[in-house]
């Protein structure tokens, strides 16, 4: 029963900012709405599952580095490894592909740390505006948690991109970007009382990017080349209240700030709530939403399995979780499965 009534509330609540929100549209340069959009991105399907919104979260799976080392380490050194992979699907034809991998390892005293790695690619499709769409990239990531009390955790994060985003027509190169990009994320985790946390995470990064575009000049096309360089920062505080046991309710707030030397700057400000609850031990159903200050509302759902102590399995279904994207490529659909090995 209170589940019901949790996800009803979270629902109701993002619906009335939904409506009161501004009507603005998406209209930012390319080159801002890609980052954008990309920060909505959740490669866990049990943060997929309650919209993103983890910014409280106990679990190592948060977009909070502290949590990665929040849960009280074993005196044991512990491994831990999770594939991910997640397939989107936009309405003009467009797939994006994510294949992930990451390693945790445990120390008695050192805390918790994480090396990731992630690959991406689409299938070069057609987008609304008649190019072909074509995007790939390669991420790595380490990170590093620990609980410094006992109720406050702290935790660090880089990753490294090198990617690349070409539009074409008829095997021509229309206008084609390289970029590579260092990104840092560090984050708190705070235990209120027994069963609220708060959590805030705060993200820099910067990206170099090689720019190529094909331009009529008089009477022929030339390549016109180029470097810019793109700035991002996010503040994501967010809260989790854990009503039963590994059974929590979370909420968000994200502020995304974007410039770009060619193509100027965007803010974009999203609310998200979720539940993960916890119907038999080992059994969890999920679901969340997120509006934006567009008034575009998002919405998620998901479930995960263990069928062993050593093992879990999550499933996680997003639907329009990628707005920024929908001039070019259309409403998305995605869905994400991610499996987990204590070794």
């Amino acid at each position: 029963m209170f589940t019901r009534s949790a996800v009803f509330i979270c629902v109701i609540a993002s619906g009335i900012l939904s409506q009161s929100a501004a009507a603005d549209s998406y209209d930012a340069d390319f080159a801002l709405r890609l980052p954008a959009a990309l920060t909505r991105f959740a490669g866990y399907a049990d943060v997929a599952a309650v919209a993103n919104t983890s910014a409280g979260s106990k679990w190592a799976t948060s977009v909070n580095p502290a949590s990665t080392g929040f849960l009280l380490a074993s005196s044991q050194w512990k491994l831990g490894l999770t594939p991910q992979f997640s397939a989107i699907a936009f309405d003009e034809g467009s797939r994006i592909y994510i294949a992930s991998e990451a390693l945790t390892w445990e120390s008695p005293r050192s805390g918790t740390f994480l090396a990731a790695a992630a690959q991406v690619w689409s299938n070069e499709a057609s987008i609304a505006l008649g190019p072909e769409f074509d995007f790939e990239a390669d991420v790595t990531q380490l990170q590093w948690g620990i609980r410094v009390s006992p109720d406050i955790a702290i935790g660090l994060n880089l990753n490294y991109t090198d990617s690349a985003v070409n539009f074409a027509q008829s095997g021509l190169d229309l206008a084609h970007t390289d970029s590579e990009g260092i990104d840092f994320r560090a984050g708190v985790l705070y235990q209120l009382n027994p069963k609220l946390r708060t959590g805030i995470v705060a993200d820099y990064g910067a990206s170099l990017n090689d720019n190529r575009q094909l331009v009529f000049a008089g009477s022929a096309f030339q390549q016109v080349s180029g470097e810019s360089t793109t700035e991002q920062f996010i503040l994501r505080p967010g809260l989790s209240y854990e009503y039963a046991p590994d059974s929590t309710i979370f909420a968000d707030y994200q502020m995304v700030l974007i410039s770009d030397t060619d193509a100027g700057h965007a803010d974009f400000h999203r609310f998200s709530a979720g539940v993960d609850h916890q119907l038999f031990r080992g059994i969890f159903i999920r679901a969340g939403s997120l509006v934006d200050t567009t008034g575009h509302f998002s919405w998620s759902c998901g479930a995960a399995v263990s069928p062993a102590k050593w093992m879990s399995i999550d499933l996680a279904y997003q639907h329009d979780f990628f707005p920024e994207l929908s001039p070019e490529l259309g409403h998305s659909q995605t869905l994400t499965i991610s499996m987990s090995f204590a070794l």
